[in-house]
């Protein structure tokens, strides 16, 4: 229904809630009649539903639909009621009788008509399309509900838990296509169109639902129990589909024989989509992804290639946590997110392992780095942070659980569980929760019990006990070690935040049962669980250095003392490899992030990482120019040139020992730090860019380029005007190199004209519009802020109920400023415009300016006093 003209107004300041109570749909049957030219869709949703108690009025959630007609029948007699309807708060519809005192508890059924205006916005049902080789432009007809956008499509019940029946039917010009949760039942032809019925679906969430028009292919195959597995594609690109149809049928098999269930619909289709606001949504039965991240071409990195498969594999293991067994409110978004991304894991580990398969479990931890404790604790780091179970009261805060807490955090304490109470324990609790809860919907004492049937961690605390507090409290622990002679070492956890200044004893006093796991240069493994302030750890022996978490397995940061950080600086230079390439990355990135919050001197760190210069390990390097990044962009401009040289000499010392290796390994780290060449001022070992870049323009921009060669390119040779030529002709995706490269340019104006050219043009794809803004905010934040706020309304207006877009917009844009009048410029604007469900992203992001400003003023005289030592000894 369209909202009234006050309420338009109003509708920035309301913040819509999710409750609805007292009612239980059984049953829906949608009809879309999609009509292209006028760009529109005739609705006519019917559901079936309980009162659970009388009441004096139905409420249901409806969203910029324009209602036209209502009818009500109630009892076993289907008795009419005559009703009247209006709008509530901006995405309710209430029903109320016009004569009479409201609703008795029964069963009913509700007629509504209405109308939706199709958009290219990515929520609800919306407009996309593609244009094909011959430069003719194809309408696709998309759909995405989750968390809240059902309701923009259809009247409904769109709360997670209220799962019904639905049954689809879609009508549309005769030269297209369907497609939708389940098979097709019937399909008639009605003069120039085609109306198509689907068969009935299992009971499911209203966010599940799903359908798409198009003129796709389908490209089909079976699973050995006979699930039919399709990915739909343009006319033609039928070899760019197999590897995740492929990847789907494995996934299928897989976790029907892990899970001990089978896959609980006759049929799953994939749809990719030009114009799609995140990775992939897991629709029951009808998958749809980003099209960039479905097709595989053969010149695909090995990189992309299994981040294709692992997106893939995660939407598939959601047909059962999720989609088979759904949450039953918002506030445990993570059981679903959190299991989809253990599955994940657990599937991609096999399919690895499978006969044929190129890829090794080396390729796995590198292409999915992002899904690591360390990516985990980058947000979870901050004061502002939320827990894993959150309180999730309207739309805006169910709409900002979709982050890293929810998706990397929850993987993270989840694989922590499995490995405390082993592989085996573990799969059966999963096993035992999907068979109980199938087609219901869960809370997390439902998910955690079925655990507690396989064992317990210890004879004094079972599942819930040690889960609990880590699903509830905000952040995580850091557990300082403090030698104390003779053999002795304190260990004692506290909150950790990444800032100077921060005590958690005028914060939070909250403990964790922390499983300590520790190694010595004598022993192996120990573990001890860590359930108070601090304990006393005794050796009968000179343990030399003493390393916790090791491998990198549990869920907190390690502050290691002067003493004992010199027993590990000592190993590192003698020989690292004792330690894994996980004991690394978290030995590296524990050190810097102690240093970020000023619990250890800068000095210490810089000697730390020294070793650096023969660390080949691509991940640990990934954490460490993170970590470098950041200290060196909150420097000024004398004392970042001093920290500039320093770690660009570890830079250019690793370089060389592996420019001439074609080990995958050492080529991604190549790659990664000549990324960095022009901050850490590389230019001499960048000669094979200069060379690509040199080459590129003789073929005038035509062709594959890496986006270190265009950096050069930018950078060095001042090419800026002949790139912002090419990227204008040239598509995405291929033309996002050019753009993060170009972005370094000093021209301001003519990145004022590739912004601009983002918003206004269509050489992006409307999803990733964002990442222009992104690229530009790394190198010129303050333009980027200036950008932002010039033309806010705009990115409002496309990214604003989205999931990710507009967090990552806020978050990156605001993150990365330095200037202190950048921040406060930031904060009066933002204070006074609607942020939806990016307000969490920008509070954060504002938090880790204001670290940043905080560890300048604390530790630059020092950083600035050691380089000066250093450099006038030398």
């Amino acid at each position: 229904m369209r909202l009234p003209l006050l309420l338009a107004v109003l509708s920035s300041v309301v913040t819509p809630r999710l409750q609805i109570t007292n009612v239980r749909p059984t049953e829906y049957q949608l009809s879309f009649s999609v009509y292209l030219t006028s760009r529109r869709v005739l609705g006519r949703t019917d559901i079936k539903f309980e009162l659970l108690d009388e009441a004096a009025e139905i409420v249901l959630h409806c969203e910029d639909l324009e209602v036209h007609q209502i009818l009500l029948y109630g009892g076993e007699q289907r008795n009419r009621y005559i009703v009247q309807y209006q709008s509530r708060d901006s995405d309710k519809l209430v029903v109320s009788r016009v004569r009479g005192s409201g609703f008795p508890k029964q069963a009913y059924h509700l007629r509504i008509q209405y109308i939706v205006q199709l958009k290219r916005e990515l929520q609800g049902i919306y407009l996309t399309s593609y244009t094909d080789e011959n430069g003719n432009e194809s309408p696709i007809i998309a759909t995405h509900f989750e968390p809240t956008h059902a309701r923009k499509a259809f009247p409904c019940f769109d709360r997670p838990d209220l799962k019904a029946r639905f049954t689809i039917i879609v009508e549309h010009e005769d030269q297209y296509t369907s497609t939708s949760n389940m098979p097709v039942e019937s399909r008639r032809i009605q003069e120039d169109r085609v109306v198509t019925s689907f068969l009935p679906t299992r009971a499911m969430s209203t966010y599940l639902v799903a359908f798409t028009v198009n003129n796709f292919e389908k490209l089909t195959t079976s699973t050995k129990r006979g699930v039919k597995i399709s990915a739909l594609h343009r006319p033609g690109w039928q070899g760019l589909a197999k590897v995740g149809l492929t990847t789907a049928k494995q996934s299928v098999e897989f976790f029907e024989s892990y899970l001990l269930e089978n896959f609980p619909l006759p049929k799953l289709d994939i749809v990719p989509l030009p114009d799609f606001s995140i990775g992939g949504m897991e629709n029951w039965g009808l998958i749809t992804i980003r099209e960039n991240m479905f097709y595989t071409k053969n010149s695909m990195s090995f990189n992309n290639d299994m981040i294709t498969r692992a997106i893939v594999v995660h939407e598939v293991a959601h047909m059962w946590f999720g989609d088979l067994v759904s949450i039953r409110s918002w506030d445990d978004l993570w059981i679903k997110e959190g299991m989809a991304q253990v599955m994940m894991f657990t599937a991609m580990e096999h399919l690895i392992q499978t006969e044929g398969n190129q890829y090794t479990q080396r390729d796995l931890d590198d292409s999915l780095y992002m899904f690591s404790p360390q990516v985990a604790f980058a947000s979870d780091s901050k004061r502002t942070t939320h827990p894993v179970k959150m309180n999730v009261s309207d739309i805006s805060s169910a709409a900002a659980g979709f982050d890293s807490i929810s998706y990397t955090k929850s993987l993270v304490l989840l694989r922590m569980l499995e490995k405390l109470l082993g592989k085996d324990s573990f799969r059966i609790g999963l096993s035992t929760f999907i068979k109980k809860f199938r087609l219901g919907s869960v809370t997390v004492d439902d998910f955690l019990l079925r655990f507690e049937s396989t064992g317990s961690l210890t004879n004094k605390m079972t599942v819930r006990d040690f889960m609990n507090p880590w699903l509830l409290y905000r952040g995580y622990p850091v557990i300082d070690v403090i030698y104390l002679g003779e053999k002795r070492y304190r260990i004692r956890q506290s909150r950790f935040v990444e800032e100077p200044g921060f005590d958690y004893k005028d914060f939070d006093r909250n403990l964790w049962p922390v499983p300590v796991t520790l190694r010595t240069s004598r022993t192996k493994l120990h573990q001890v669980l860590l359930t108070k302030r601090s304990r006393v750890l005794s050796f009968s022996f000179s343990p030399g250095f003493v390393k916790l978490n090791v491998n990198n397995t549990m869920y907190f940061r390690t502050n290691y003392d002067a003493a004992s950080l010199r027993q590990l600086q000592r190993q590192l230079r003698k020989d690292f490899n004792v330690f894994s390439e996980q004991d690394r990355i978290s030995l590296v990135s524990d050190v810097l992030a102690m240093t970020l919050a000023d619990k250890v001197p800068p000095g210490a760190s810089f000697d730390f990482i020294r070793y650096l210069e023969n660390e080949r390990s691509f991940l640990v390097w990934i954490e460490a120019t993170n970590k470098l990044t950041v200290m060196k962009r909150s420097l000024s401009d004398g004392t970042s040139a001093y920290f500039r040289r320093y770690v660009g000499s570890l830079m250019r010392n690793i370089l060389n020992k592996v420019s001439k290796s074609q080990v995958r390994n050492d080529l991604l780290l190549i790659s990664l730090l000549k990324k960095y060449g022009i901050e850490y001022d590389l230019k001499d070992l960048m000669n094979k860019e200069k060379e690509a870049f040199e080459s590129w323009k003789a073929r005038e921009g035509k062709g594959v380029i890496s986006v270190q060669a265009i950096l050069y390119g930018v950078a060095y040779l001042q090419e800026d005007y002949f790139v912002w030529e090419v990227v204008q002709r040239t598509t995405f995706p291929d033309n996002l190199d050019l753009i993060k490269g170009l972005a370094v340019s000093g021209n301001i104006t003519l990145l004022q004209d590739l912004l601009q050219g983002s918003l206004t043009r269509s050489w992006v794809p409307l999803q990733n519009i964002y990442e222009v803004l992104l690229a530009v905010a790394r190198y010129h934040p303050g333009a980027a802020l200036s950008f932002l706020m010039e033309n806010y309304e705009h990115y409002w207006k496309l990214y604003g109920s989205s999931q990710f877009n507009f967090s990552n917009i806020l978050g990156g844009v605001v993150g990365s400023l330095r200037d202190p009048d950048d921040y406060n410029k930031s904060k009066s604007f933002f204070g006074s415009v609607d942020l939806g469900s990016a307000k969490q992203a920008y509070i954060s992001a504002l938090e880790t300016v204001k670290s940043r400003l905080l560890w300048k003023k604390s530790c630059e005289r020092d950083t600035l006093v050691y380089f000066q030592q250093k450099y006038q000894k030398n």
